[in-house]
Order: C-alpha cells, then sequence, then structure tokens
C-alpha cells in the first residue's frame, strides 16, 4: 500500500539512489493541470540506472478554495478567505535491492496563495488539501488529507503559504513502475465549493480568458 505521512524533517533510509529534484508551477489547461517532474543526472555514477520520478498533477477544478461566511451570501463581503494552489517542489530517491528497484519515496512541498478576505476578523484561514494515488484506489492509503493553519500578520492580507513536507512512500513491482504512480494535489472541496470553480472556469473560458 501507499504510504503517505507529514514529516517533521527529512530522513533518509540509508541504501537510496538520489533520482533528482523538481518542481512545478500551476499552469491553467482545458480540464487538467499538471507538471511533469524532469529527470535529472544521478550523484551516485555507478548506481543502477534510475528511471524519472512520478508525474505530479494539480487538478483544475481543485486548484482554488474560496471560503465564505456562514448563510447564504456568497458575494464580495462574505469571503473569509480564498486560496489557490500555485506550485510544489520536493525530490524523490528509489530503493533498489539486487538491481530491482522496490520502492520509491519522495518529499514533497506544496505551495499556496492566500487571500484575507472582509469577513476575516479573526486574521486565521485553515486550508484543507490532499495528495492522492490514483493506482491505489479504493484503498483508503491511495488518499491523505491534509490541512495548514495560517495567521495572517497585522496590515497582511496577502500569505505566499509553503505547507510542511510529505514524505510518500510508494512500493513498486513488475505492474507499477516509478514514473506510472501518478500523483495528483487539490484542495478538498465541498460539493458547492467544486461547483463554484467548475462554473467560474467555465465562466472564464466563455470570455476567452
Amino acid at each position: 500500500m501507499a504510504a503517505l505521512r507529514p514529516l517533521q524533517r527529512i530522513a533518509w533510509m540509508s541504501g537510496l539512489h538520489r533520482a533528482g529534484m523538481f518542481s512545478g508551477v500551476l499552469l491553467l489547461a482545458a480540464c487538467e493541470t499538471g507538471v511533469s517532474i524532469p529527470e535529472l543526472p544521478t550523484i551516485f555514477p555507478n548506481s543502477v540506472p534510475h528511471p524519472a520520478c512520478p508525474s505530479i498533477q494539480m487538478l483544475q477544478d481543485a486548484d482554488k478554495l474560496a471560503q465564505y461566511r456562514p448563510g447564504p451570501g456568497r458575494d464580495i463581503t462574505d469571503i473569509i478567505f480564498e486560496a489557490e494552489l500555485v506550485g510544489f517542489k520536493g525530490e524523490c530517491e528509489y530503493q533498489e535491492d539486487d538491481g530491482k528497484f522496490t520502492s520509491v519515496e519522495l518529499v514533497l512541498k506544496v505551495q499556496m496563495e492566500v487571500n484575507r478576505g472582509p469577513a476575516n476578523p479573526t486574521r486565521e484561514a485553515r486550508l484543507p488539501y490532499f495528495v492522492a494515488i490514483p493506482k491505489f484506489y479504493p484503498s483508503p492509503e491511495g488518499r491523505k488529507d491534509f490541512s495548514v493553519r495560517i495567521v495572517f500578520p497585522e496590515n497582511v492580507n496577502t500569505l505566499t503559504v509553503n505547507a510542511p513536507e510529505i514524505e510518500i512512500n510508494i512500493p513498486l513491482s513488475d505492474r507499477l513502475k516509478g514514473p506510472d504512480a501518478r500523483i495528483f494535489l487539490g484542495f478538498a472541496l465541498t460539493r458547492e465549493q467544486l461547483e463554484e470553480n467548475r462554473k467560474r472556469r467555465s465562466a472564464r473560458g466563455a470570455r476567452g480568458g
């Protein structure tokens, strides 16, 4: 099973081959946003040739989060905060046993931009997001939910937030190679929030933006 857990710090296991660094930014596309991780030269020139890192993709319909105060109001004065996934960075390493890769371990950090709304007197916000690996559905280990709490300083209403690092360990087999293990990021939205994102995207598309 895939195991995802938040890390206090990066602690690499012994015997790992570094496969490369990766980073990405959110690019708007017609249906799904994705940035693949490039393969970089290994720092172990005599090690077994390594595959590329798994691909990381941010889901467009889940890339934005608007939180309103309780009640029917949905105009700008009702906004507690708005957030957007704007990028990610990290690295991956492969575990090798007798010339065969048995798992790949990634360390991932998600970046978000958050704007405080008029209906936020506490200056606080909690940002729920998820990391999912569809190859492991419907097992619950295929998705993990996280949450980031922020506090806006006085006279600051926009923040760029780096979420805590997440370690993802993916077991590999003859049927699942590292580059095939696609990983998806998104905000954990309510049905209403998801529909609002889709309506906004459709409206932008109609305007040609």
